[in-house]
Parts: C-alpha cells; structure tokens; sequence
C-alpha cells in the first residue's frame, strides 16, 4: 500500500509552468539562440509561447514546437534597424 500513495504524491508534485520567451529585434543568433530557449523549455513539457517583433523577414528562426506570436515592428523602427 506504500508505494501505491508513494507514486501517487509523486505524480501531484509534478507541475508545468506557463512561459513566455519574449524576442526583441535583435541580431539573428540571439534570435536563433532564444528559438532554442523556448523549444527546449517545452521538451521539459512547460507551455511556451515564443513572442517576437519582426524587423527583417529575411532573418527569421522561430522554435519548431513551442507557440509562436509575431508581431510587426512600426515602419519608423524598421528604418533604424535596416538603414539600406
């Protein structure tokens, strides 16, 4: 009868937490790196959601299991970044 209530309070400790792993309009590997960030914290079996402003379409990595947000960045921000 022991490890029938051992194993059950096991299983009531276990928790998952709500995460959100915010990306600014940064460099490519820092985005590359926080992609990495937010996959991993949902292999741990956490619910993540990867939120970023996107500055360059060209230079996107977006995690390949966690929830994804993308959100424009304003066209005045865009010119600050990418002065081409």
């Amino acid at each position: 009868m022991r490890p029938f209530f051992l194993l059950l309070f096991t299983f009531s400790a276990v928790t998952s937490f709500k995460i959100l792993v915010y990306s600014g309009p940064l460099g490519f590997s820092h985005v590359q790196f926080m992609g990495r960030i937010a996959d991993l914290l949902h292999e741990a079996g956490h619910d993540v959601t990867f939120l970023q402003q996107v500055s360059n379409d060209k230079h996107t990595t977006f995690p390949k299991k966690a929830k994804q947000i993308l959100l424009d960045l304003p066209q005045e921000m865009r010119v600050k970044l990418n002065p081409e």
